[in-house]
């Protein structure tokens, strides 16, 4: 019973480890994402132009590997 119990113990430290690479391994992107925080979604947009309507659609853009790029004006 003991054996098993840490054969399980085991298994689920390896599996949390595992689990946790292949998030890093997907490679977000968290400076940009706090780029986001404290107002800075209302400042940055996507590469197509397009605002951000709340600091959570900016952090998931960025953290997924969006870029965020400043507005560009209308030329005169």
């Amino acid at each position: 019973m003991c054996r098993q119990l840490i054969l399980l113990a085991l298994t689920v430290v390896v599996s949390v480890g595992v689990g946790s690479s292949a998030a890093l391994a997907g490679g977000g992107n968290s400076t940009n994402a706090q780029a986001c925080q404290k107002g800075g979604w209302m400042t940055w947009v996507r590469t197509d132009e397009t605002p951000f309507t709340n600091q959570g659609g900016c952090v998931s853009y960025a953290a997924q590997g969006g870029t965020l790029t400043l507005p560009v004006g209308p030329s005169e």
